[in-house]
């Protein structure tokens, strides 16, 4: 069943790569590099750099600053020698992504990449498959009113076998996700400034690579419960409803400012998902599991009822991973 993704909210799937200062620059709607981030980031393609000759001058400079990740756009600032380099350097630009309105007038550090295919963005299958068994947990928990949470092997197990029309020890196939279709970094991706809120101290600021609001991606979803050889036991529609209830519960609980639409189904996917979608305490809640906790470093372990003091939240505002799915065909 082919479906649709739309972001309400910047959205990151990392890559585990980062780009630090020296492979990029910042420039002005002039196309002139910047000293803080201004309206785009230019990916400099390094290797191609390194190897044109007219950059041999600057080799020791290079050689000297790139371990200690030093802007490359100030290498020569007030140099006489300053205009040259840094036409040489948007010679080699490899991509253009616009910079949120959140990271404007930020300084340039370390960024967090966007996971690619070929350079191309897509959101991975297994993110939203995984987002969707949060949700497919907390239903089977409340629906038999599970209440052992110590083992979460076993729970998933059960999940898993309750969901799936194969019953055997190894891993069952109980729904088959594909990744989206691929879109071209310049037109999905934004460099967003992302701060880790309600800590005792000011978090580290972070730069990501994210998905602007309102982009569309298309995937399928199948659980093959009404073809000649079925592997789930609930059908895809089935499926959304319950990622759609629980992740409606979570966008009450946080009260955020964004409204969600009435339409369609909501999932949350990537980094900053919260707590609240990746462990037991909803279910914990609605079921009066008292004694289920998370353990937090140097703060009390959180309990079912209770809100993460922390959240990784752009500008320090909006919350990062909410997209609304629709289904085109059945």
């Amino acid at each position: 069943m082919k479906i649709k993704l739309t972001t309400l909210t910047p959205v990151f799937i990392g890559s585990g790569e980062i780009a630090s200062p020296v492979e990029y620059v910042s420039i002005n709607e002039n196309g002139e590099i910047t000293e803080k981030l201004s309206k785009f980031l230019c990916k400099i393609q390094i290797e191609k750099l390194l190897k044109d000759a007219s950059f041999t001058p600057f080799f020791e400079l290079f050689i000297k600053y790139a371990p200690q990740q030093r802007y490359i756009g100030s290498f020569l600032k007030n140099s006489p020698f300053e205009k040259s380099f840094k036409s040489l350097l948007l010679k080699y630009v490899s991509s253009k992504i616009p910079i949120s309105e959140s990271a404007e007038g930020k300084n340039p550090i370390n960024i967090n990449l966007f996971v690619k295919s070929a350079r191309r963005v897509y959101i991975p299958g297994s993110s939203l498959k995984g987002s969707i068994l949060s949700a497919v947990i907390y239903h089977i928990l409340t629906k038999k009113k599970i209440t052992q949470f110590e083992k979460f092997d076993d729970i998933l197990k059960e999940v898993i076998e309750d969901s799936s029309k194969i019953k055997n020890n190894k891993f069952s196939r109980w729904l088959n996700v594909i990744d989206s279709d691929l879109k071209e970094p310049e037109e999905c991706l934004e460099i967003s400034y992302v701060e880790v809120t309600g800590g005792r101290r000011k978090g580290i600021p972070l730069l990501y690579e994210t998905l602007k609001p309102n982009m569309v991606f298309f995937s399928e979803i199948k659980t093959s419960v009404n073809s000649f050889y079925p592997f789930g036991n609930f059908t895809v529609e089935e499926i959304l409803k319950i990622a759609d209830e629980f992740y409606r519960k979570i966008y009450k609980k946080f009260n955020y400012s964004f409204s969600i639409p009435e339409e369609g189904y909501l999932l949350r996917i990537g980094q900053g998902s919260s707590v609240l979608s990746t462990s037991l305490l909803i279910p914990a809640e609605e079921l009066g599991i008292s004694q289920y906790s998370i353990k937090r470093r140097n703060l009390p372990p959180l309990k079912p009822g209770e809100l993460p003091r922390t959240q990784k939240l752009v500008g320090g505002r909006v919350p990062m991973g909410w997209v609304s799915v629709n289904i085109e065909d059945k």
